[in-house]
């Protein structure tokens, strides 16, 4: 299984015992959502849109258009054939 560089985590509120999640980076979990999601569902949305992001080859290495780097960077994230 290959590990991406972002992750959700969970949170709570010391004050309300409140549950929430946030976008961290690996390794060392520093903390990269501004805002606490409500959902994990939210906040993994947005970690997988960091992590497709993080997939994506830069422009010196390949020159086609950022759209067709990025479709195939999430094909390859979300493990579908190119």
């Amino acid at each position: 299984m290959t590990r991406h560089p972002y992750a959700v985590r969970k949170v709570r509120s010391g004050y309300t015992g409140r549950e929430s999640f946030v976008v961290v980076r690996n390794p060392g979990g520093h903390r990269v959502s501004v805002h606490a999601h409500v959902t994990r569902e939210s906040a993994q949305a947005d970690a997988d849109t960091l992590n497709i992001s993080a997939l994506v080859k830069d422009h010196a290495e390949d020159p086609r258009p950022y759209a067709v780097r990025r479709a195939e960077a999430e094909a390859a994230y979300r493990g579908e054939p190119a």
